[in-house]
Protein backbone atom coordinates (compact mmCIF):
# COMPACT_ATOMS: atom_id res chain seq x y z
CA UNK A 1 0.00 0.00 0.00
CA UNK A 2 2.59 2.30 0.66
CA UNK A 3 4.27 1.30 -2.57
CA UNK A 4 1.40 2.11 -4.94
CA UNK A 5 0.83 5.61 -2.49
CA UNK A 6 -2.45 4.04 -0.73
CA UNK A 7 -0.62 4.85 2.27
CA UNK A 8 1.94 7.19 3.91
CA UNK A 9 3.13 4.32 6.19
CA UNK A 10 2.94 0.74 7.29
CA UNK A 11 1.13 1.89 10.70
CA UNK A 12 -1.35 4.33 8.12
CA UNK A 13 -2.01 0.87 5.86
CA UNK A 14 -2.94 -1.18 8.55
CA UNK A 15 -5.96 1.67 9.92
CA UNK A 16 -6.65 1.47 6.19
CA UNK A 17 -7.23 -2.12 6.75
CA UNK A 18 -9.52 -1.81 9.43
CA UNK A 19 -11.28 1.24 8.59
CA UNK A 20 -12.04 -0.18 4.43
CA UNK A 21 -11.40 -3.98 5.54
CA UNK A 22 -8.89 -6.23 4.31
CA UNK A 23 -10.95 -7.63 1.48
CA UNK A 24 -11.82 -3.96 -0.47
CA UNK A 25 -7.42 -3.10 0.71
CA UNK A 26 -6.86 -6.54 -1.13
CA UNK A 27 -8.82 -5.52 -3.92
CA UNK A 28 -7.26 -2.14 -4.41
CA UNK A 29 -3.92 -3.37 -4.06
CA UNK A 30 -4.31 -5.82 -6.92
CA UNK A 31 -5.53 -3.57 -9.24
CA UNK A 32 -2.74 -1.39 -8.28
CA UNK A 33 -0.65 -4.37 -9.32
CA UNK A 34 -2.08 -5.21 -12.48
CA UNK A 35 -1.74 -1.51 -13.74
CA UNK A 36 2.04 -1.74 -12.77
CA UNK A 37 2.20 -5.38 -14.45
CA UNK A 38 0.97 -4.03 -17.11
CA UNK A 39 3.17 -0.70 -18.04
CA UNK A 40 5.61 -2.75 -17.11
CA UNK A 41 4.85 -5.32 -20.44
CA UNK A 42 4.00 -2.04 -22.53
CA UNK A 43 8.00 -0.82 -21.84
CA UNK A 44 9.09 -3.86 -22.37
CA UNK A 45 7.64 -3.96 -25.73
CA UNK A 46 8.99 -0.67 -26.04
CA UNK A 47 6.01 1.69 -26.01
CA UNK A 48 7.31 5.18 -24.90
CA UNK A 49 5.50 6.24 -21.78
CA UNK A 50 5.47 10.14 -21.72
CA UNK A 51 6.65 11.61 -19.03
CA UNK A 52 4.68 12.46 -16.25
CA UNK A 53 1.50 11.44 -17.65
CA UNK A 54 1.58 7.90 -16.43
CA UNK A 55 1.94 9.00 -12.35
CA UNK A 56 -0.84 11.88 -13.03
CA UNK A 57 -3.00 8.88 -14.04
CA UNK A 58 -1.91 7.08 -11.25
CA UNK A 59 -2.53 9.52 -8.74
CA UNK A 60 -5.81 10.44 -9.80
CA UNK A 61 -7.12 6.69 -9.48
CA UNK A 62 -5.59 6.60 -6.34
CA UNK A 63 -7.29 9.38 -4.84
CA UNK A 64 -10.90 8.02 -5.85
Amino acid sequence: MVKYGIARSRSHAFNIMIEKGVEQVRAEVELWDSVYEKVGELERKHYRIKHGELSKLLEAGRSR
